[in-house]
């Protein structure tokens, strides 16, 4: 089954060109309005990436837009190289009945996934369908208190073939005291202008630990148990009060995972940011680097918590 069909457990769904189902269209931070009674959103992406440094890289984009009704309805489509199409459907007046539906349309090769998700406090689970083959993955979870089970399951309707694919276990916590921010404060005065300007700078360091057991059921039945635990250290440091605002974002883990991102205000509602993600495999030469470019037509707000 294609790539697209990654495990949807505990929120994930695989595909970076995917987590915005993660994030549907929220009413609350989308400020360009087109009509009185309706929000819309604006998001500009493009990048590079190098699977071997520095080989030749591929050169990706993005474009999404939205429109939400009344928040009613929230309407986001996605559109990105190579050739594929997402179109997601959000209603927030129906949460936790009902969290997300949509389409997604790849042309080459051509596939059409259907797919609905469903999220409370407790519980997750999520259905995807390939539309022309009618195979189909099911995925449930439930969480409590940083420890998450669920089970994933594949089936194809036209064989009637159902059978579960891996069943997962998995514990996270942040150490709560480095969650504490550091803040100072500055003030500069400029003569000439008269300009009294308060920069407000917070750093907020941050250290997780995650541990992962999961158990996958191959064609012949033969169990392979796998256990992962991952530790990552990161920081956050915000300027809000400047003439120029500014996120920067550096996260790294023990997989040799580290992401950088820089986020600036370029207008009112336009906000720019550059994100860098490398990856060092500890078991061979491989390295893998992702530079990405963004344009964010809105108050920034939802972006930068997320970058």
């Amino acid at each position: 089954m294609s790539t697209l069909f990654e495990p949807l457990l505990f929120g994930d769904i695989g595909k970076n060109s995917q987590k915005l189902l993660e994030n549907p269209i929220n009413a609350n931070y989308i400020k360009l309005h087109l009509k009185p009674t309706a929000n819309s959103s604006l998001k500009l992406n493009t990048g590079l990436s190098f699977l071997e440094f520095p080989q030749k890289p591929s050169i990706w984009s993005t474009i999404t837009t939205g429109y939400t009704f009344q928040d009613f309805v929230a309407i986001q489509a996605t559109f990105s190289t190579p050739k594929q199409a997402i179109i997601n459907i959000n209603f927030p007046k129906l949460r936790p009945l009902f969290a997300n539906a949509g389409l997604i349309a790849q042309l080459d090769p051509q596939k059409i996934y259907g797919y609905g998700l469903y999220k409370n406090k407790y519980l997750s689970s999520s259905l995807t369908a390939d539309l022309l083959s009618k195979e189909f993955r099911i995925s449930g979870a439930t969480s409590l208190k940083g420890l998450s089970m669920g089970i994933l399951c594949n089936g194809n309707l036209n064989t009637l073939d159902f059978q579960i694919l891996e069943t997962r276990a998995q514990y996270s916590f942040t150490v709560p005291t480095l969650q504490q921010k550091f803040s100072f404060n500055q003030k500069y005065k400029f003569q000439k202008s008269k300009l009294i300007c308060d920069l407000y700078s917070q750093i907020t360091p941050q250290l997780s630990l995650t541990f992962q057991a999961s158990k996958r059921f191959n064609q012949t039945n033969k169990k392979r148990i796998s256990k992962i635990g991952r530790l990552a250290i990161g920081a956050q440091y915000i300027n809000n009060h400047s003439p120029l605002n500014y996120r920067v974002n550096a996260k790294l883990d023990s997989d040799t995972n580290s992401t950088t991102s820089i986020a600036t205000r370029v207008f009112k509602n336009m906000w720019f940011s550059i994100i860098l993600k490398s990856h060092l495999s500890s078991f061979s030469n491989f390295k893998s680097y992702n530079l990405s470019f963004g344009v964010d037509i809105g108050n920034g707000e939802d972006s930068n918590k997320t970058i």
